[in-house]
């Protein structure tokens, strides 16, 4: 039995940090707190601290005078780009050292969002541009500080958004970035200090990673079971409720030179969201009544069944949010994720006769794959998809439509966080290769 690392069970708690009475700051001073501030806390050992700084210019040793500083999920990969999950909070501090007097105005820390298709006029789309004041200047002060200071800040990441016109709501998109892919989603944290003239205004931006929660619901109490008993799940004759099966499908062609005919069942295991790092559970019924079709056709190797993504977005993802834009203006990316991996299954099953053949399959996830998304300007969405067998064996008939390369398909979706409950049980190693295709 094979086995891999399940991905973390990320905690939605968050750590607010206090403002104390006794801060050397500023009577003046305005922090932004939630509303409603949730009460648990991160672990500590799951913070990570970045820092980034503006800097005097090279006659003056080139020294920081403002830092901020960010609280994140350690990203144990890199340790560069702040990572916020779900509902974490965007939380940090803002630190001044400053030497000689400076006029400062106001500061302000700014979370934007942006879809970016192209670096043409609405190729650009911002959809969150969540500000939060800092500190400002009152009434006759001069405004000039000097020496040091420092603020808190804590508030949650947007988990939904708001579009202009759309009556409802959307959930906010996972940070895409992929070679290959004309379209991205990026998130900037963005840190304003205004002077006022003639001085320009200091800016600080940096990326910062976003990772939604999604949680499929638990697999079905005989599934569950057999996950903690480290067993495959039972097939769908012996679990119904564990299982959707697709309709029937009749795949007709040649092989060898004489017609032939299969009839597929293909089901997934319920429910239909996964989490990356696991598989999903599957299972195929073929049946024929040609023995040569049966015994070439309906193997472990022949059996081709596959997790295809597709993204869509818009060349003009502002004009298409606005409803400006066609459906049909929508560019899609297709590309083949990963093939499922077949074995015969562990029981009896059913007596069905020689012509039946019954394969309990996975489709392994990497870790690393892009969760499914919901958000209207860019989508990402995952079918699973039957296709037909190796065409250089097996001639698929002309009556059906070359430009469909599937023979069936459903949706599912890929989610980031475990189901309650125990995982699915690996029985198969992840497939050796997959012939990529993209279009």
């Amino acid at each position: 039995m094979s086995s891999f690392a399940s991905p973390p069970r990320y905690s939605t708690t968050v750590r607010v940090l206090p403002i104390n009475d006794d801060d050397n700051l500023p009577r003046y001073s305005l922090v932004f707190q939630p509303r409603n501030p949730p009460q648990k806390v991160l672990p500590t050992h799951c913070l990570h601290k970045h820092r980034f700084h503006i800097r005097n210019s090279a006659a003056h040793k080139n020294k920081p005078w403002a830092t901020l500083t960010v609280f994140s999920r350690a990203d144990v990969t890199t340790r560069k780009a702040p990572r916020f999950f779900g509902s974490d909070p965007v939380a940090g501090t803002i630190d001044l050292d400053i030497e000689t007097p400076l006029t400062v105005n106001s500061i302000t820390i700014s979370l934007r969002g942006r879809v970016i298709t192209s670096f043409l006029d609405g190729g650009s789309y911002t959809f969150i541009d969540h500000r939060i004041p800092i500190w400002h200047r009152c009434g006759s002060a001069d405004g000039k500080l000097v020496g040091t200071y420092s603020w808190p800040f804590s508030f949650p990441f947007p988990q939904e958004v708001s579009i202009p016109g759309r009556s409802k709501t959307f959930p906010a998109p996972q940070t895409f970035l992929e070679r290959g892919t004309n379209a991205n989603v990026q998130y900037d944290l963005v840190l304003h200090i205004t002077h006022g003239l003639p001085r320009p205004d200091s800016k600080l931006q940096t990326g910062v990673v976003y990772v939604p929660d999604i949680k499929p619901g638990p697999s079905s109490l005989l599934s569950q079971q057999a996950y903690r008993d480290g067993r495959i799940a039972p097939p769908p004759h012996l679990d119904p409720a564990g299982w959707l099966t697709l309709p029937k499908v009749l795949i007709r062609g040649q092989l060898l030179g004489h017609d032939v005919g299969l009839e597929c069942l293909l089901s997934l295991a319920n429910p239909q969201c996964y989490t990356r790092g696991t598989i999903i559970p599957l299972h195929i019924r073929i049946h024929t009544q040609d023995a040569l079709a049966l015994d070439t056709l309906a193997s472990h190797k022949m059996i081709n069944v596959k997790l295809v993504r597709r993204v869509h977005f818009s060349q003009d993802a502002a004009q298409y949010a606005a409803k400006l834009a066609k459906i049909a203006e929508l560019i899609e990316d297709v590309e083949d994720v990963e093939r499922a991996v077949w074995r015969a299954p562990l029981d009896d099953g059913p007596q069905e006769g020689p012509n039946v053949r019954r394969y309990s399959g996975e489709i392994h996830l990497r870790k690393e794959l892009q969760p499914s998304c919901d958000f209207l300007p860019f989508r990402v969405s995952y079918f699973v998809e039957l296709h037909s067998f190796d065409p250089s064996v097996f001639k698929l008939s002309p009556s059906y439509d070359p430009a469909i390369r599937h023979l069936a398909l459903h949706p599912v979706r890929i989610g980031t966080l475990l189901a309650d409950g125990p995982a699915p049980v690996p029985f198969t190693k992840p497939s050796l290769g997959l012939t990529s295709f993209r279009s």
